[in-house]
């Protein structure tokens, strides 16, 4: 009669094993989740969209439009002539603007500050103005931050109303 040694998986194996499956979903989930730049970039892109959007509107409807920024709570949003009086989203018909403290697409990004206080309108011309209606000077700058270490600005010109993200 033959014997057949036959063995079992050992403790290594199955170490090895659940290391390796341990791996493979770590990476799997970072994957999924996007990184802190990206998520620092669409913010600006997305502020700077509705920038635009608000000088737009207030060129075709010969109205003010603006946009007042609250680096305290964290959020944005787009007005016609008072701030009491929000722009739609032509996309979803809620109010058009961003909270960074509950929206779960752009969660961590910190709206730092800006050097021309809280508030940005254009008037029919598209010129764009600063809180108290003097028209800029100088460029109009916001900074947003991801606490991962990344930053990036806002920057809207004098005269032109001209935005761009850096």
């Amino acid at each position: 009669m033959k014997v057949c040694n036959q063995r079992g998986v050992g403790l290594f194996e199955v170490i090895i094993a659940i290391s390796i499956m341990f791996i493979l979903a770590v990476t799997a989930i970072s994957a999924l989740q996007p990184y802190p730049a990206i998520r620092l970039s669409a913010a600006a892109e997305t502020m700077a969209t509705d920038i635009e959007y608000s000088h737009k509107l207030a060129v075709i409807e010969r109205a003010n439009h603006g946009i007042r920024i609250d680096p305290s709570s964290e959020q944005y949003f787009v007005y016609r002539q008072t701030t009491s009086n929000k722009v739609p989203s032509p996309v979803t018909g809620a109010d058009l603007g961003i909270d960074y403290i509950t929206s779960n697409e752009f969660k961590g990004v910190d709206v730092i500050g800006t050097n021309f206080g809280y508030q940005i309108e254009f008037n029919s011309k598209g010129e764009p103005r600063d809180q108290y209606g003097n028209l800029l000077t100088s460029e109009a700058v916001i900074t947003l931050a991801h606490p991962a270490g990344y930053n990036t600005t806002i920057h809207i010109e004098p005269g032109t109303g001209k935005v761009t993200v850096q």
